[in-house]
C-alpha cells in the first residue's frame, strides 16, 4: 500500500512538473514576444523584427522539444516507473521521435523565417493536423473523465487555434502578398487547396521519369502511405501488441489518448511528405492553377536564372528536394525514421521484438532519406 501510494504521489508530482514546464515555456515565449521591440532595437533595417507568427513558432518549438524529451523516458506522464513493458517503452520512444522531428521542422521554419511563405503554410497545415487532432483526442479523454479540464485547454488547443489562424490568414504587410491558398492573381476559391491535391493523379507522370526522380518519388510516397496507415491504426487507442482499450489489461481512456496523440503526429508527418512530393510533381507551377501546392512549387523551384547550382534542365522534384526547405523536410524525416530504427533496435536487443521488426518498415526509409541527404549535400551540379 505504501509503495502504491508513493508511486501515485510521484506520478502526480511528475505530471505537475510537466504542466509547469509547459506553462513556463508559453510564458517565456509570450514575454519575449511582448518585449521584442526592445530586444531587436539594434537589428539592421534589412532584418525586420519578428512577427507574432514567428514568435508563435518559437514557443511551439520550445514546448514540443520539452514534450519529446519527456517521452524518451519510455513512459507517459500517468504511468509509474518500472510498470511499462519493454515493447510499450519502444512505442513511446517512437512517439518521442515523431515529436522531435516536428520540433526540428518548426525550428527550421522559424530560423529561416519561412513562417509567412508557402513553405510555412504547408508546415502550419501539418502542425494544425497534429495539434487539432490532439485536441480532439484530449477532448474525448476528458469526456470520459480521464483527464482534468485544464489538460484539455493546455497545451494543444491554443496551438491548434494559432496554426489555424496562420493557415487561414492572408499575407501580412511587409511580407509577400500571398495567401497560403493561392498564387497572386489566381481566382480565390475556398476549395482551391483540395482541387490542387486532387489533381495529384494527373501530376504523377511529371514526377516519374529518370531514375533519380523515380527513386525519390517512391521514397516520399512510401513514407506518406506508411505513416497514413500507422497513424490510422493508432487512432484505435492502443498499440499492436495490446488488448482493446476497454478490455481487462487495456490502456483505459487516458492511455488511449496518448496513443491517439501518437497517431496524429504520424498523420502530420505523412501530410508533410505528401505535400513536398506534390510540390515537386508540379512541373509548371505557373500554369498549375491556384492552391497551396502550386504556391509551394513556385517558391521552391525558382527561375533558372536564379537557381545557382541547380541547372535549368533540373526536373522540378529534384529542384524541390535541393531547396533549403526540401532539405529541412528530408532532415526531419531522417531524424524520425532513424530514431525509430534506433529505438526498435534497442527493443530487439532486449528481446522485446523479433529482428524483422527492426528491418521493416523504418530501416529502408531511414536509409533512403540518408541517401537523399548525402545526394543533396554532395551535388553541386544536378
Amino acid at each position: 500500500h505504501l509503495c502504491t501510494t508513493s508511486r501515485r504521489e510521484s506520478a502526480r508530482t511528475e505530471e505537475l512538473c510537466a504542466m509547469l514546464l509547459q506553462a513556463c515555456s508559453v510564458s517565456v515565449a509570450v514575454g519575449a514576444w511582448m518585449a521584442h521591440p526592445m530586444i531587436f532595437d539594434d537589428v539592421a533595417a534589412a532584418s525586420p523584427p519578428a512577427t507574432a507568427g514567428e514568435w508563435f513558432y518559437a514557443a511551439h518549438t520550445v514546448l514540443e522539444l520539452a514534450l519529446g524529451l519527456l517521452k524518451l523516458r519510455g513512459r507517459y506522464q500517468h504511468e509509474a516507473p518500472g510498470v511499462v513493458s519493454p515493447r510499450t517503452q519502444m512505442y513511446v520512444r517512437h512517439h518521442a521521435f515523431s515529436l522531435l522531428s516536428l520540433t526540428m521542422l518548426s525550428f527550421g521554419v522559424w530560423y529561416r523565417r519561412l513562417v509567412h511563405t508557402p513553405a510555412g503554410a504547408l508546415t502550419s497545415l501539418c502542425l494544425l493536423v497534429f495539434h487539432g487532432g490532439a485536441s480532439l483526442c484530449f477532448a474525448l479523454a476528458w469526456s470520459a473523465g480521464a483527464i482534468p479540464f485544464a489538460k484539455l485547454l493546455l497545451p494543444h488547443t491554443p496551438l491548434a487555434l494559432g496554426f489555424a489562424a496562420l493557415v487561414l490568414a492572408p499575407g501580412s504587410p511587409g511580407r509577400p502578398a500571398l495567401s497560403p491558398w493561392r498564387l497572386p492573381g489566381a481566382p480565390a476559391s475556398p476549395l482551391s487547396v483540395w482541387s490542387a491535391l486532387s489533381s495529384a493523379k494527373s501530376l504523377l507522370p511529371a514526377a516519374v521519369g529518370p531514375r533519380a526522380r523515380l527513386l525519390w518519388t517512391v521514397l516520399l510516397l512510401s513514407h506518406a502511405v506508411l505513416e497514413l496507415v500507422l497513424g490510422a491504426l493508432k487512432l484505435r487507442g492502443r498499440y499492436a501488441h495490446e488488448p482493446p482499450v476497454d478490455a481487462p489489461g487495456g490502456r483505459g481512456a487516458r492511455g488511449a489518448m496518448y496513443v491517439r496523440h501518437h497517431g496524429c503526429a504520424l498523420l502530420a508527418l505523412a501530410a508533410l511528405g505528401l505535400g513536398l512530393w506534390a510540390a515537386g510533381a508540379t512541373a509548371h507551377p505557373e500554369s498549375a492553377g491556384g492552391g497551396l501546392v502550386a504556391a509551394l512549387a513556385a517558391q521552391l523551384t525558382p527561375p533558372p536564372t536564379e537557381r545557382g547550382s541547380v541547372s535549368a534542365s533540373t526536373p522540378p522534384l529534384l529542384a524541390v528536394l535541393h531547396s533549403p526547405f526540401g532539405a529541412l523536410v528530408c532532415g526531419c524525416l531522417l531524424l524520425f525514421h532513424g530514431g525509430a530504427v534506433a529505438v526498435f533496435a534497442g527493443a530487439w536487443v532486449g528481446g522485446a521484438i523479433p529482428a524483422g521488426k527492426v528491418l521493416m518498415p523504418h530501416a529502408p526509409l531511414a536509409a533512403g532519406f540518408a541517401a537523399l541527404a548525402a545526394w543533396r549535400w554532395a551535388s553541386t551540379e544536378l
